[in-house]
C-alpha cells in the first residue's frame, strides 16, 4: 500500500488536508466517528483520544505512527497474504473475498468515499468513482499474486469493460447460463422482509458465510436511509463449475 496509506509524519490540532481527511475516515472505519472534513479540530482530537484508550495506547490526541497504524489494521489484515495451499484461482478469489468481509469495507464520508474506496480504487474516491470492479479486480489480483500466475482479465474500473474483455477471453458467464445450473444451482433461498423501508436510497451488503466443499452458505442484508434494517435473506448455492 502506498500513499495516504502510509504514515508520513504526526498529525494533530490545528492541521488540515488530505492527511487529515484519510485519518478521519479511518477513525469511521474503526467506529469512532467524527466529522470527514479535513480539519483537525476539538472533535477530531477526542475521537482519537477515545481511539487511543480503546487501543491502550497513550492518550495524547495526536496520530503517531503507532496510532495510524493501529487505525489501518482492519485494511492491512484485509491485504495479508493468503497461503496458496494447492487452492484453485476460483477459491482463492472467495478467500481474499471471505479475509475483506471480515473487516466490513464500507463507504465512509460520502458515496464512494473513504480509505476502503481508495484502496480498491488506486486512490481514487467521489461520485464518479464506483467502486465495485475495483474491488473484483483488487481481490483477483491478490490471488493471481498468491498463486504467481497472470490475471485473466485486463484490471478495470468499469464492470462493462470486464465484461467485454471476459467475452474476448471466452470465460464470460452469462445470465442464461447461471439459470441453466451450468455454473450454480440454488439449493435453498430464504428472504425476509423486518420492516417497512424508509426514503429512498438503500444499501445491500452480502457475504459468504461459509463453504463446505461445493456448497457456499450466504447471507444479505438492506438497510434504509436511516441504517434501519429492511430485509434480510440467506441462501444455500452448489457450485457445478467453477468460472476460472
Amino acid at each position: 500500500m502506498t500513499g495516504d496509506f502510509k504514515f508520513e509524519s504526526n498529525l494533530e490540532k490545528g492541521n488540515r488536508g488530505k492527511k487529515v481527511r484519510f485519518a478521519q475516515g479511518l477513525l469511521a472505519v474503526n467506529r469512532i466517528y467524527t466529522a470527514i472534513d479535513g480539519g483537525f479540530g476539538p472533535a477530531t482530537e477526542f475521537a482519537v483520544v477515545n481511539f487511543q484508550e480503546d487501543q491502550n495506547l497513550p492518550a495524547t490526541g495526536i496520530i503517531d505512527e503507532a496510532t495510524f497504524n493501529a487505525l489501518l489494521a482492519p485494511i492491512t489484515r484485509a491485504v495479508n497474504s493468503i497461503e496458496p495451499a494447492g487452492r484453485t484461482l476460483g477459491d482463492m478469489v472467495l478467500a481474499y473475498g471471505e479475509q475483506h468481509h471480515r473487516e466490513l469495507p464500507r463507504e465512509v464520508g460520502g458515496q464512494n468515499m473513504g480509505p476502503w474506496v481508495q484502496l480498491y480504487m488506486k486512490g481514487n474516491e467521489g461520485s464518479e468513482w464506483p467502486w465495485c470492479a475495483g474491488f473484483v479486480c483488487f481481490l483477483l489480483d491478490q490471488a493471481c499474486k498468491s498463486l504467481s500466475i497472470p490475471m485473466p482479465l485486463k484490471e478495470s474500473f468499469s464492470c462493462d469493460s470486464l465484461a467485454a474483455h471476459a467475452k474476448d477471453k471466452g470465460i464470460f458467464v452469462t445470465e442464461a447460463r447461471v439459470k441453466a445450473g451450468e455454473n450454480c444451482v440454488t439449493i435453498n433461498l430464504d428472504i425476509q422482509y423486518t420492516a417497512p423501508a424508509r426514503g429512498d436510497r438503500f444499501v445491500c451488503r452480502a457475504w459468504v458465510r461459509h463453504r463446505s466443499g461445493r456448497i457456499v452458505y450466504t447471507r444479505a442484508e438492506v438497510t434504509d436511509d436511516a441504517g434501519q434494517l429492511v430485509a434480510a435473506g440467506q441462501g444455500a448455492f452448489r457450485v457445478v463449475k467453477a468460472p476460472l
